[in-house]
């Protein structure tokens, strides 16, 4: 498991436009992480439900490593707002 990454997003919101909350997401990022854990190596958790700047900071507080961008991150200052967003 060393050096692998995984991405998590709910089978609801796949193509949704909707990301889930951070109470949502908090339990299964910590039950993934734990399992990884368990298996040695260091594992990267992002959240891949496309993600707004608005909900960025929210995702890593809930546990995940980084996060997907959404499509407001395809101009420059969209992603700016993303990295800065996660950055804080």
């Amino acid at each position: 498991m060393k050096g692998t990454v995984i991405a998590y997003e709910p089978v609801w919101a796949i193509g949704a436009n909707r990301t889930a909350s951070a109470e949502h997401v908090a339990p299964v990022l910590s039950a993934v992480r734990e399992a990884c854990r368990s298996r040695s190596g260091l594992t990267r958790i992002l959240y891949g439900g496309s993600v707004v700047p608005e909900g960025a900071r929210e995702m890593i507080d809930a546990g995940a490593d980084g996060v997907f961008a959404s499509r407001s991150a395809l101009t420059l200052p969209g992603l700016e707002r993303l990295v800065a967003a996660v950055a804080r």
